[in-house]
């Protein structure tokens, strides 16, 4: 058997495997001396069929599959050995000089694509900040009032308030509250609510002191405040809203919350016996998990930095190779999706390279232990559920075997690895900034 290589492309070659007959014709004689054993043939005892029968009916299709397995066995050797960093899987080169028929030596051919070869210094990037937020009283005193809202109670009120929550319906209408009919273009209607704290100051005294049966114009564009989903706020569809920008609200019926005192009662309610007991240790908990969510959102925002800094080096790619890969196969990538897999493609090895040079690896009991946090989290599970270990490992295994959500916990686990890379090794001006500023400057 004799491997060979040759370069077609920048980083895309050829393989070369000639294949004699004595390296194959061993395994096919030991597997046609099988077949002729359980060979049950009207006329003939049990492994007294002629061979010559046997290697008719079986010879060819046994030397196809001894050929296969030979290929795939001596290709994923010489890529091994020779050390060769390869893009997808190798491409066999279609032959119609392959004589099967003789004992002639068989060359088959595999196109492969290549990984470039990087060097990345983060230490060198330039124009990344990295921002601390500010927290103020005000911003603790708002999680405090926020918490004893989310375990407060609802009451019907006659008349609206601030804060008060509007049930009603919404109906699309057009700048001065002129109803769209239905089959007429944009006619939108729902029954929804209004929470009147989501809206600006000015538009709020508009509904404040209505009633149930009166109803006003809500103009999306100038009544919601930054930082609300207008598609949350009224339930249609974002798309919907692309064109419909002003709705008539009926109001049938008001509520307000009636925040909770923030007592011993309700600290055991929500944190145990063992937990919170005052409102100092409430304001010293509601502080720390605001500045562990700001953090996070912090740090996501210096990773996009560096990533749209990254994206910006010279990576080169085996563009014939790959745009052959992908062309393949029973759904092949349309042309004017070409692009978008370059540039998924480009950072794949940008990453694997930033993780790879710092030592980062992720094997399966990270994996698993990353989906049992997520389930921990989602069923609202304490830090130290000891007692559901086994049913989180049993329910994690189970998630895990679908890929969707494999591919996730392994994508969510290298982000993690590479903003704590980014953070350490990328030299950021640092910032301090209010929420909001952060917000409106990272929404830009």
């Amino acid at each position: 058997m004799k491997v060979s290589q040759r370069q077609i492309d920048e980083l895309h070659n050829i393989i070369s495997i000639e294949i004699e007959n004595a390296d194959y014709q061993e395994k096919v004689d030991e597997k046609l001396k099988e077949y002729r054993k359980r060979a049950n043939v009207p006329g003939f005892r049990p492994g007294k069929v002629p061979m010559g029968m046997i290697q008719k009916q079986y010879g060819k299709a046994i030397m196809f599959d001894e050929i296969n397995e030979m290929l795939s066995i001596e290709l994923s050797r010489y890529i091994q050995d020779e050390k060769i960093r390869t893009i997808g899987n190798p491409i066999p080169v279609p032959s119609d000089d392959i004589d099967w028929d003789t004992d002639a030596p068989k060359t088959f051919e595999f196109e492969i694509g290549i990984e470039p070869k990087m060097e990345i210094e983060l230490d060198k990037l330039k124009g990344i900040s990295q921002i601390e937020i500010e927290i103020s009283d005000k911003d603790v005193t708002e999680e405090v009032e926020n918490f004893g809202r989310r375990y407060g109670k609802m009451e019907d009120v006659e008349v609206a308030e601030r804060e008060d929550f509007l049930q009603g319906k919404y109906i699309a209408c057009d700048a001065k509250g002129n109803t769209i009919s239905e089959g007429e273009e944009n006619a939108l209607e729902r029954n929804g609510n209004l929470p009147l704290r989501t809206l600006t100051d000015k538009a709020a005294k508009n509904w404040v002191g209505k009633k149930a049966g009166e109803k006003d114009v809500l103009n999306l564009d100038k009544d919601i405040q930054k930082g609300y989903n207008e598609a949350s706020i009224t339930g249609f569809e974002a798309e919907q809203l692309e064109n419909q920008r002003h709705f008539v609200f009926e109001i049938e019926k008001i509520s307000r919350l009636n925040p909770a005192e923030l007592n011993e009662e309700l600290f055991e309610q929500v944190f145990g016996k063992d937990g919170l007991k005052t409102e100092d240790e409430l304001r010293e908990f509601l502080k720390n998990q605001l500045l562990a969510e700001y953090d996070n959102q912090t740090k996501q925002y210096m990773f996009n930095q560096v990533y749209e800094k990254l994206m910006e080096l010279e990576v080169s790619l085996p563009e014939n190779f790959i745009k052959k890969l992908i062309s393949s196969g029973e759904q092949p990538t349309p042309e004017e999706d070409y692009p978008a897999v370059f540039r998924m493609l480009k950072w794949q090895l940008i990453r694997d390279f930033i993780l790879e040079k710092n030592e980062v690896f992720i094997d399966e009991k990270s994996i698993e232990e990353a989906m049992k946090q997520r389930l921990a989290k989602q069923f609202q599970l304490p830090g130290n559920a000891g007692d559901m270990d086994e049913l989180l490992t049993s329910i994690a295994k189970q998630a895990l075997q679908k890929e969707e959500e494999r591919s996730k916990i392994i994508d969510d686990l290298m982000v993690g690895h590479l903003i704590s890379i980014f953070d350490a090794q990328v030299k950021a001006k640092k910032k301090t900034m209010k929420w909001d500023d952060f917000v409106e400057m990272a929404s830009k």
